[in-house]
């Protein structure tokens, strides 16, 4: 357990930097779910759903930090890194060669619910579709060990599109606690799907008390222009840099 005055110094801290930029930060935070919260000067750090997350304000603190996390990180852990530059420096001291394109942050900041409109049947999956979500989903080549990661994102909550019986598509959550996962099969596309499921997974936040957050890589245009069709608030440059 994280020290509560701890997560409510840090919320409060990065709220006063901007009222929802740092959300993937504030809410594991504000919903208990984030394992770990240190505060060093001009900067937060937490860690959730094996992830690394921090935002620092300085040169200084964004060294510090890094140097701090190498210390605490196991070899599999994610990195996050709220930032607007190339963190060269950061991904030198971590040991890292390579890193994925960086991120817009998108936060959905209304309350109000979606009158989801679609001729597919929307419910859980069942980890029996868990062989299929690994083979489909894009991303997944990316986990350290994508049976269990899957398992887990499965068994926590994953929604399935179907169409007459087969699976059109899928949506989950990320372990940190972010929307994403987003599929829709190739053959099911341009029917509207991935707006039908991304709708219920904001429902779904929402009527739990959660505010509907989510990571866009740079290059996705279709998934920047969705996010922005279903009222997100979303960063005016690349502010988020996933490092592994």
């Amino acid at each position: 357990m994280i020290n509560l005055g701890n997560a409510d110094r840090a919320i409060a801290f990065l709220k006063t930097q901007h009222p929802w930029l740092y959300t993937d930060i504030t809410e594991p935070l504000r919903l208990g779910t984030a394992d770990e919260c240190i505060i060093i000067e001009d900067c937060v750090i937490i860690k959730v759903g094996g992830t690394w997350m921090w935002a620092p304000f300085t040169d200084k603190a964004e060294t510090e930090a890094a140097n701090l996390i190498k210390e605490k990180m196991d070899k599999d852990d994610g990195l996050c890194l709220h930032c607007s530059h190339d963190p060269e420096e950061t991904r030198k001291i971590l040991n890292i060669e390579e890193r994925l394109t960086p991120c817009y942050i998108a936060v959905r900041l209304t309350q109000d619910l979606f009158d989801i409109k679609t001729d597919a049947v929307l419910k859980p999956l069942t980890l029996d579709y868990l062989d299929f979500v690994i083979q489909t989903y894009r991303m997944a080549k990316f986990y350290a060990n994508p049976e269990e990661s899957f398992r887990k994102i499965i068994e926590d909550g994953m929604t399935g599109a179907f169409i007459d019986g087969e699976i059109a598509g899928f949506i989950g959550s990320h372990s940190e606690g972010s929307i994403g996962m987003l599929e829709v099969l190739p053959k099911f596309r341009r029917r509207g799907l991935g707006k039908a499921l991304e709708q219920y997974r904001i429902n779904t936040y929402i009527m739990d008390g959660k505010i509907p957050y989510c990571h866009i890589l740079e290059t996705n245009e279709v998934s920047l222009a969705l996010e922005k069709a279903l009222g997100y608030n979303i960063s005016d440059e690349s502010s988020v840099y996933w490092l592994n």
